[in-house]
């Protein structure tokens, strides 16, 4: 087992006097997160030393769950060696509420033989700061964009608790300093540290490479963080855009120096009314970069004009977050006030366009009912997407929709004690979840299947379907377990390519890398 360190017990004299530069790790899990590259890259840029831990969670994803295989590749003591022979001055998480309890149980583990330092930052620590300040495996939280708060926490390390988006500990006391204003210019900022990702993932994070272009979002849907973290900034732009020229060079990089074939624009809202710098930078991408890519989008942000330019430049597929066909549900419990027509009105640009473009649809919204999903059939057997991604409803801190489920009925003050403790895997089987809302989970059993299969059937044959209780019925009592396989299929036809084999490739390269780790565990 490792030894215990004291903190600051190595940070030695480098030669001529100077003191190193501090030496931070990361840790993330599941999945590459662009916030800890920003991050990395800007760190460096200043002289520090970053390394990353990745746990891949294997045989603990929601696809693949088997709780004595999940122990045995469990890669907790392979990181608890790499934290002894890396000896860092600081230890980061970066956080999201579904992986809240993972980094909790981790950063637990750490302290149980090294004395240093841990802070969590990201979304989740970002809306409940208080509540995560106070465990005791964690000295520090970084709230709201942390470049220039971990930049100076970097430089002034142990000298200073007066940095702004940073709580500390004293003596048992939280010190909670205020937020530094949003960075308006992002072009400051160097591109994500892929570097630090390269020999830790797949293949297929690098050839299928994910961009952010803005930071922020115009909208304040009930079911997003977006309204909460907006809220942290009142009065300031919280939607910002780097210039088109700063986007391209890092294409360009990920081109030629990471052979990246594929781009994924992972903006909130990469596609808006915003033609002006779509128009500077789709004729540019398409001469110089000229790589397929996906992006997301709001329909009533997306012109027939953006279609155009979106599918000139080499645009395969766009994702319309929409969450529901109906309009009740979008205006009332979403916030979303897009109407069916403005939607069937971009389906159809698309179509003329003959580009490719999915819909999002969440399940076992407060209030929803099973006219309101036969709503969504309906509209989507209408539009004829070529991708229906389904997911059912998660409960993010602070976020509004806690509020209109709570007035419902749907929630008590324990189901909210859950959200703020990332428990939200416990939470529809708890006692905090009223029989009404534990009813209504079963919509996605019932009609996920339903759904997914619209982009597969002829629309004729759906809508006879879709109307008719008995093949409803019959639909809804299939095993849920054949939905992956019907996936394949959509995405297949959707032009996404066999997703399957390359699920199965990424598996095959952590399994492989865990017998690497194995006889670094040797010595060997």
């Amino acid at each position: 087992m490792p030894v215990r360190i004291k903190k600051g017990s190595f940070r030695k004299q480098c030669k001529g006097g100077l003191e190193p530069k501090m030496k931070i790790v990361f840790f993330v899990s599941e999945d590459k997160s662009l916030g800890v590259g920003y991050l990395s890259s800007y760190l460096k840029q200043h002289g520090h030393q970053v390394y990353l831990l990745f746990d891949s969670c294997q045989f603990a994803k929601s696809y693949v769950q088997n709780e004595r295989l999940a122990r045995y590749f469990s890669k907790e003591k392979y990181f608890l060696k790499r934290i002894r022979d890396i000896r860092p001055d600081l230890i980061g998480f970066s956080v999201l509420t579904s992986n809240y309890q993972w980094a909790l149980r981790l950063s637990r583990l750490i302290k149980q033989y090294f004395n240093i330092p841990v802070i969590f930052g990201g979304v989740h620590p970002t809306l409940v700061p208080d509540r995560v300040i106070k465990e005791t495996a964690i000295d520090m939280v970084c709230v709201g964009e942390a470049e220039e708060a971990l930049l100076e926490l970097s430089d002034n390390f142990g000298k200073n608790t007066n940095i702004k988006n940073v709580y500390f500990k004293d003596n048992g006391q939280v010190i909670s300093n205020s937020l530094r204003p949003l960075e308006q210019d992002l072009d400051k900022y160097p591109f994500p540290d892929e570097e630090l990702f390269y020999e830790i993932l797949p293949d297929s994070y690098r050839i299928t490479s994910s961009v952010i272009t803005s930071r922020g979002c115009p909208y304040y849907c009930t079911f997003c963080s977006n309204h909460s973290l907006a809220a942290l900034y009142k009065g300031q732009r919280y939607l910002r855009r780097r210039s088109a020229d700063n986007v391209l060079a890092e294409l360009y990089q990920r081109k030629h120096k990471f052979k990246s074939r594929h781009f994924v624009f992972v903006d909130d809202i990469f596609a808006s009314d915003d033609t002006d710098w779509l128009e500077r930078f789709i004729p540019r991408y398409k001469k110089e970069i000229n790589l397929p890519f996906n992006c997301l989008a709001h329909p009533d942000l997306v012109s027939e004009r953006t279609i155009s330019l979106l599918k000139d430049g080499g645009c395969t597929t766009i994702d319309f977050g929409l969450q529901s066909g109906s309009e009740r549900l979008r205006r009332d419990v979403l916030y979303r006030f897009e109407t069916n027509e403005s939607i069937r009105k971009i389906a159809l640009a698309c179509k003329r366009h003959k580009l490719h473009f999915a819909v999002d649809q969440i399940l076992n919204i407060p209030t929803e009912t099973e006219e309101d999903i036969l709503s969504s059939a309906r509209l989507f057997n209408a539009i004829r997407p070529d991708i229906i991604n389904c997911s059912s409803l998660l409960y993010f801190p602070k976020a509004l929709i806690i509020d209109k489920a709570r007035k419902a009925g749907l929630l008590d003050t324990g189901a909210l004690e859950q959200i703020e403790d990332g428990k939200v895997d416990d939470l529809y089987s708890s006692a905090s979840i009223s029989p009404v809302h534990k009813n209504s989970l079963s919509f996605y059993r019932k009609y996920a299947l339903l759904l997914n299969i619209i982009p597969l059937l002829p629309k004729r044959i759906m809508s006879l379907v879709i109307n008719n209780v008995r093949s409803r019925n019959i639909i809804s009592k299939i095993p849920l377990s054949i939905l992956p396989l019907v996936r394949v299929f959509v995405d297949l036809k959707g032009g996404l390519g066999f997703i399957p084999f390359s699920v199965l490739r990424n598996e095959m390269f952590y399994l492989k890398q865990h017998l690497r780790y194995q006889r670094y565990m040797r010595g060997k």
